[in-house]
């Protein structure tokens, strides 16, 4: 099995997860992104032998004004029997989180992008990234991904 199709396979687990746990009601974006981050830290303390942490360095780099800007990821676990998985969880479409999964499957890690709110996504999501995608107007998750 490729590394694609493993990603696939852990982003589905992934997205049976936050069906049964999610549950949608109004609050700010802030609110629904810090909840999410808590669910996926809760999924990843199911499987014995995983270690999650957020706000973990990436390897993806930008050039800013002032000089060179390290990525952070949101969400970064270790796993002891597979290659690292990375996860972004945006709202909108933020093409420095899509350029940090990329570098970051670039060395071999999974990478998912847990993207939430409405459905217009814009950024076309190369093969190595697996979209994980929850519609707000709908209230239910999408698991697609999308190619160049």
């Amino acid at each position: 099995m490729s590394a694609f199709e493993e990603t696939r396979q852990t982003a589905q687990e992934l997205h049976h997860f936050l069906s049964a746990t999610f549950e949608w009601r109004k609050r700010t974006k802030a609110e629904v992104t810090q909840e999410l981050t808590a669910l996926v830290l809760r999924w990843s303390e199911t499987h014995p032998g995983w270690q999650a942490l957020t706000e973990s360095p990436s390897v993806a780099t930008t050039e800013i004004r002032s000089g060179i800007r390290h990525g952070r990821l949101d969400v970064a676990i270790d796993r002891l029997a597979s290659p690292k998985l990375v996860i972004e969880i945006d709202s909108s479409n933020k093409q420095w989180s899509l350029e940090k999964l990329v570098a970051e499957a670039m060395t071999g890690a999974h990478a998912i992008w847990l993207r939430w709110g409405f459905p217009e996504l814009r950024l076309p999501v190369p093969e190595p990234v697996v979209l994980l995608f929850f519609d707000a107007t709908k209230r239910t998750w999408l698991s697609r991904q999308r190619s160049l």
